[in-house]
């Protein structure tokens, strides 16, 4: 029993053949372990060389201060649909304050040539956008971070930029008035081109008819016609009562037929001047052509009104500009942001254990491979190859 277990412990620890063993490696942990287990003074000696060099290597990093503006942008009125869907206006005011536009005037405002020493506008622009960040959170908010050596230069730059942004957005609103000016003014001039030839017209047509007022003057005209004939049959009714009691010959026959004949007369000669200009026979026709030049005054007077309107409300968009409300402005950094001695020291740290790590995992998988005849013979194969061809290049 105790030779058969025996027996048994040596087979298991036996190499396989390398028919059954060809191709395969045992991926078994135990011999990573013991060989990490092994190498235990390494994987502490060298994270903490690693670490210390990392460390020393952060403190000779130049010192970074981090100065930040959040602000609220306002909402465009312009925006158009397309624009609006899946986006918010936070990130149009993004766009801007990356623009080339912002860039340069914030490095003329703050004189950033001089301080850097660039050559041009366009190297002090490339050095202050590396310099920026600007970011949108989930309310909206904007913000603009600057991170420099100099905490006074970030704290000016990121206020630089939220001042330059007010000025750009003042000059995109006064462009978009001015546009809306222009396409109201056109118009405007032709109304009162038109308005001031329907005020001529009416003139003209109340100059050629007498009326001034054609509903009332065209009422008086039919009213005396009507009047003079009612008189003529107030006459003639008077006029048979007196015959019935007296001869031709009475005086007061003779005066109430003069009187009936004169106001005949005024009848007649009324109608007689029917094609005279201020014949009441003609009042409604030329009533009408006043009239109509009235409505066409009254019309171009109302469209003049709106469009004057829109004017008026066009010159105070002009001068309005969006408000841009400051939540946090920027001041100078008094503690650096960078660099963080504990984070190299992290990384240094992880950096060393990781290389020892790698390296007994590596080896340990090259001995195992080792074990087979068959890759012994391949890794001998590529060592001769490998030999005689520097060996060829060499001679």
């Amino acid at each position: 029993m105790e030779k058969a277990l025996t027996d048994s412990q040596t087979s298991s620890t036996r190499p396989l053949p390398a028919q059954a063993n060809e191709g395969y490696v045992i991926l078994d942990p135990l011999p990573y372990l013991q060989a990490l287990w092994q190498k235990k003074l390494l994987l502490v000696l060298v994270p903490l060389l690693s670490g210390a060099i990392l460390l020393g290597i952060s403190y000779t990093r130049p010192k970074l201060y981090v100065s930040t503006v959040r602000f609220m942008p306002p909402a465009r009125a312009s925006a158009t649909l397309l624009f609006a869907i899946g986006r918010s206006s936070g990130d149009e005011y993004r766009a801007e304050l990356s623009s080339r536009t912002i860039g340069l005037d914030v490095v003329d405002h703050q004189h950033l040539i001089e301080y850097f020493k660039a050559k041009d506008a366009d190297t002090a622009f490339a050095i202050v956008s590396g310099m920026s960040k600007f970011a949108t959170d989930n309310n909206n908010f904007l913000t603009i971070t600057v991170t420099s050596k100099d905490p006074k230069l970030s704290a000016r730059v990121a206020n630089e930029y939220f001042d330059a942004l007010y000025r750009l957005n003042e000059k995109i609103s006064a462009s978009e008035a001015e546009h809306r000016l222009n396409f109201v003014s056109a118009p405007l001039e032709v109304e009162r081109t038109r308005l001031r030839a329907a005020e001529e017209a009416l003139r003209d047509a109340q100059q050629r008819t007498g009326l001034v007022a054609p509903s009332t003057q065209t009422t008086l005209g039919v009213q005396e016609i009507a009047e003079l004939q009612n008189r003529i049959s107030s006459l003639s009714a008077q006029l048979a009562n007196a015959r019935a009691g007296a001869t031709d010959e009475n005086p007061r026959v003779i005066a109430l037929q003069a009187e009936l004949s004169s106001v005949q007369a005024q009848v007649r000669q009324l109608q007689s001047k029917s094609s005279q200009v201020n014949s009441p026979a003609q009042l409604p026709t030329m009533a009408l052509e006043v009239l109509r030049r009235e409505r066409e005054v009254q019309f171009h007077t109302t469209a003049l009104d709106s469009l004057t309107k829109s004017l008026e409300s066009v010159q105070v968009t002009e001068s309005y500009t969006p408000s841009f409300a400051m939540i946090d402005p920027a001041f100078p950094a008094k503690n650096k942001s960078a660099p963080s001695h504990g984070q190299w020291l992290i990384t240094g740290l992880a950096i060393g254990f990781l290389l020892v790590v790698t390296q007994v995992i590596g080896r340990t998988a090259y001995r195992i491979l080792l074990q087979d005849e068959a890759n012994q013979r391949r890794v001998m194969a590529y060592r001769n190859a490998f030999r005689s061809s520097y060996t060829r290049n060499a001679g």
